[in-house]
């Protein structure tokens, strides 16, 4: 089945380092089974003609994953996405997982139909723009009294990821995105999910004070700051400590996603050099009650074409 999974991804051209996919392809395919919650393939004489995956991390609730779906060009419009979703809907029945949670991207807004026919409805308070950065010129200035550091697989410590979770649970509070975040989340995300991070600490308290999340794929998915250094520069500062990071890895170039009602993380982003390039939407479906009659599926599960 893995291997079926590999051929498919190579034929569609997306592990070509010119694919738009590449660098999320690349990060999957190096261990699927450590980085996905469910990984469904739609087969053909043989073939894997359709791939539904579906990510380890929790978004919005426990009980809710990210997932993607592609069908081999031949076999669009046929069918093949439906039998796909119905395989991840059985996925998620047995492991007790209650949402399916898709992003478009302005490029993929091809899909839309789709999802809305398979059950899925836009969430309108989540709508966001894309914003790129492309190595744009900016500038920042260290804030007195706080100190950034790197946390990734070479400066782990359990110890931060513990603070780092309580962190992310106090920043994000209000925020719908984000369920109860752990140390073993936040272990996990540095390990195994090509994520790592900068933090500020508080050289008098000790406290974290922001936290950037980071992709080697070119995602700059997070900037928090907590309440009491609003204002402060703090936000432009690590911002910009961790462009410099990722120009160091040769990184480039990035995105992040930002609601378009957040004024200031627009700000933000602009004062960097980043520029807007599309929406992003998200579509959440509900999993329906399991079929009592119906067949069991594994983590990899095939589903056959109608």
């Amino acid at each position: 089945m893995q291997d079926m999974l590999y051929r498919a991804v190579e034929e569609w051209g997306l592990t070509k380092p010119e694919s738009n996919y590449y660098d999320f392809w690349q990060s999957i395919l190096k261990n699927p089974f450590d980085r996905l919650a469910a990984l469904v393939l739609a087969t053909h004489n043989d073939q894997c003609i359709g791939v539904g995956l579906a990510h380890w991390r929790p978004y919005f609730s426990e009980g809710c994953r990210s997932v993607v779906y592609m069908v081999a060009a031949p076999y669009r419009n046929q069918g093949v996405g439906d039998v796909l979703k119905d395989g991840m809907d059985r996925v998620f029945q047995q492991r007790g997982l209650t949402h399916q949670y898709a992003l478009v991207t302005p490029e993929n807004a091809e899909i839309i139909p789709f999802l809305a026919r398979c059950g899925f409805t836009e969430n309108l308070h989540e709508r966001s723009f894309r914003f790129c950065w492309d190595g744009a010129p900016y500038s920042y200035i260290p804030v007195p009294g706080l100190t950034l550091y790197p946390f990734d697989r070479d400066h782990f410590d359990p110890k931060v990821a513990g603070e780092l979770a309580d962190f992310y649970n106090r920043a994000y509070s209000t925020e719908h995105v984000h369920p109860t975040v752990t140390s073993d989340l936040i272990s996990k995300l540095i390990k195994t999910d090509d994520a790592w991070m900068v933090y500020a600490r508080d050289d008098a308290t000790g406290q974290i004070a922001a936290c950037t999340e980071c992709t080697r794929f070119g995602m700059f998915s997070g900037i928090a700051v907590l309440r009491p250094w609003w204002g402060t520069g703090l936000a432009k500062w690590i911002t910009g400590y961790s462009l410099d990071e990722f120009q160091k890895m040769g990184i480039k170039p990035l995105w992040s996603m930002v609601r378009e009602k957040n004024a200031a993380s627009i700000r933000l982003h602009k004062s960097v050099g980043s520029y807007e390039n599309g929406y992003c939407r998200h579509f959440i479906s509900e999993i329906p009650d399991q079929d009592p009659g119906a067949p069991q599926t594994g983590e990899t599960a095939p589903a056959t074409r109608r």
